[in-house]
């Protein structure tokens, strides 16, 4: 990283770059490679570090790298120090690519491949246990529960702050939050345990992952406009955090994308299957002390040698954290490795393995596919046959990460009794049995099928959904997606058996989804086992202690069974373990208002109102509490802002209202 204009952290640092000639040259040489032991000598005081990670961006959704003028603040940042044009991450998926952004390491070196299945082992060193041993104060505040502290981020944090509402999930059931809330509790931290430094900050803003929400343009907008939408929401938000920085001059800012998104090129929409730039390509820049202010990078460089760079600029030890930095001028190109565990682990397909170098990149799955961006910015046309000694050159870096990496093995094919359980339904006549080397270059094909059989279901049409999703479990029958959706048909058809045999192959292959438990539990009590039931909303809670629908339906489990001694105790535990929930705070306010603890009802409907402002129910219970505690001018007010949001509380709301007084 090059440091005011005249220091270069990485050379002479094991990057691979010639050593200098002659006596000018060298001295430069040895100036360069000690920029930490110039700031020492100075006396300078350790900057603080603000680290910025934007999910779902693609590097062209900002201004700096092309996408207009959406992003001032990040492109004002940009200007302050140095960007790189071409940045790669490790992985198109949330989890593993901050796992390598925090530990300077690729998926296969760190060893967490996908999302919410597994946890980073405690044995690969992160960038905050080394600001941590350094003597810096070091906080996180996370966007959305996909970075959950029990998947192994938070080492080296002092607070770790992932609390979201639990009813405010996002595509993939995980609870989010907006990049509002995520400035105000980074600023609370900063006001509060924050106040004194040297600090490391992290703040993820998950706002641009889908779905997007319009911003004021109307749900009909285009796509890509309302995603354009939410990344300028971000930015706004950055530069309320940026401005409010105690001592701004002390701060080193580096902001990076985790992956990026993708809107029908190749097929593929939103992210995960394929390892085009559409979904690798990310911004990246770092700005700050030690940082020269203008420069821009050309040659590509790979997200997973942040860390380092963090650390160096801070005049950190280099510790466990693998290197080399980042450049702070062009250097020759290096090979960038990424990788997609995803379509294996999701739908039983080939994972992918990418090798970018310079302009081209060769992407690995079934077969190998080499792009040449310099000609084909696209990535629309293989060049291999054409760039055949580059190709295998890249080809053979491809195969030696797999065969040093390779990826754990999981059987897309049924057992032979659920193999034949799911035959005599109708779902596996016709199987390709190609899963497992399935390409997912053709399996988007199957996605875009997938999210019709969704738009089908929506529209009302649940046997033309039903229909589709049968072709897909066949053509796929190691794609939980597609097994969890025709279970949810099927069980709303009634056909309790065929959604158990679904939904036990979808276990079968991911044991790990609380989701799929939570779902396979609901069924089971939907039937009439109620025990069996209880156990798989048991093994979801094992999975995630704070998975809110786990613990309603236990509690309501218990409530419709008489024990309402043990539903109050579940609730209890649901909050005890952090579970953040509205609904969960309401229903202890009805506990506590049936009981007579009029007191215990305000205090646990109060902060039903907190979590969820805009649910009328919650309202609607608070005005009760208010009249039972003989405050009838606090129960109307609580009766008024139920009638002005939707739904039938709101509408009991307005005929409490409307009753003489």
């Amino acid at each position: 990283m090059v440091a005011d204009g005249a220091v270069a952290g990485a050379a002479g640092r094991g990057t691979g770059r010639r050593p200098a000639r002659g006596a000018a040259l060298v001295l430069a040489a040895a100036l360069l490679a000690a920029p930490v032991a110039v700031r020492a000598a100075s006396g300078a005081a350790p900057p603080d570090v603000l680290l910025v990670t934007l999910d779902t961006t693609r590097a062209d959704a900002l201004g700096a790298w092309g996408g207009g003028e959406a992003t001032p603040h990040l492109d004002a940042l940009a200007r302050r120090g140095v960007r790189y044009a071409s940045a790669w991450s490790a992985a198109p998926t949330t989890l593993p690519a901050h796992a390598s952004l925090l530990s300077g390491r690729t998926p296969g070196e760190h060893g967490l491949r996908e999302n919410g299945l597994a946890a980073l082992s405690p044995g690969v060193p992160l960038l905050a246990e080394q600001f941590a041993r350094a003597g810096y104060r070091t906080a996180a505040v996370v966007g959305s529960r996909i970075l959950d502290r029990r998947f192994g981020l938070d080492r080296g944090f002092a607070v770790y702050d992932d609390r979201m509402v639990a009813e405010r999930v996002g595509e993939f059931g995980y609870p989010e939050r907006e990049a509002a809330a995520v400035v105000d509790a980074a600023l609370g931290w900063l006001a509060g345990e924050g106040a004194a430094g040297p600090r490391l900050l992290w703040v993820h803003f998950y706002d641009p992952h889908g779905p997007y929400l319009d911003h004021g343009l109307g749900a009909a907008a285009p796509e890509r406009l309302r995603y354009a939408a939410e990344v300028a929401a971000v930015d706004l938000e950055l530069g309320r955090l940026l401005a409010a920085l105690p001592a701004p001059g002390r701060w080193l800012v580096a902001v990076a994308g985790d992956h990026g998104e993708a809107f029908g090129e190749h097929g593929e929409r939103e992210h995960g299957l394929l390892l085009h730039r559409t979904t690798l390509e990310v911004p990246l820049l770092v700005a700050g002390p030690g940082v020269a202010a203008g420069r821009t990078v050309a040659t590509p460089v790979g997200t997973v040698r942040l860390a380092a760079t963090l650390i160096e600029l801070a005049g950190l030890p280099a510790g466990a954290i693998p290197g080399p930095p980042l450049p702070g001028a062009d250097e020759p190109a290096a090979a960038i490795v990424a990788e997609s565990f995803y379509p294996a682990s999701v739908y039983g397909w080939s994972p992918l393995v990418a090798v970018t170098r310079g302009p081209l990149r060769l992407v690995l799955g079934p077969t190998a596919r080499l792009y040449d961006l310099a000609r084909d910015p696209g990535e629309e046309r293989d060049a291999l046959a054409e760039r055949t000694a580059e190709g295998r050159d890249l080809l053979r870096l491809a195969r030696a990460y797999r065969k040093r990496h390779p990826f754990a093995a999981r059987s897309p094919d049924a057992d032979a009794a659920t193999r034949a359980l799911l035959g005599s339904l109708g779902y596996l006549s016709g199987a390709t049995g190609r899963a497992g080397d399935f390409d997912p270059a053709e399996g988007v094909a199957l996605v875009a099928r997938f999210d019709e059989a969704t738009r089908r279901e929506t529209g009302g049409d649940r046997e033309g959904a039903a229909a589709i999703l049968r072709e897909l479990v066949a053509a796929s029958p190691g794609s939980v997606p597609f097994l969890s959706r025709a279970a949810g048909l099927e069980a709303a058809a009634g056909h309790d058996d065929r959604a158990e045999a679904l939904l036990r192959r979808a276990v079968e292959l991911q044991p790990g989804s609380e989701f799929l438990r939570w779902q396979l539990g609901q069924l089971l009590i939907a039937a009439g086992r109620g025990e069996a039931g209880e156990a798989e909303l048991a093994a979801a809670l094992e999975r995630n202690p704070r998975f809110a629908p786990a613990w309603l339906a236990l509690a309501e489990r218990a409530a419709r069974s008489g024990r309402a001694g043990e539903e109050a105790a579940l609730l209890e535990r649901a909050v005890a373990a952090g579970t953040a929930s509205g609904a969960i705070r309401a229903r202890r306010a009805e506990l506590a208002l049936a009981a007579g603890r009029w007191a215990d009802a305000e205090t646990e409907i109060l902060a039903a109102t907190e979590l969820l402002p805009d649910w009328a129910a919650a309202w609607l219970v608070a005005g009760e509490v208010a009249e039972r505690r003989g405050d009838p001018a606090a129960a109307r007010e609580r009766y008024r802002r139920a009638a002005g949001l939707g739904g039938a509380a709101a509408e009991e709301a307005r005929r409490r209202l409307a009753r003489p007084h």
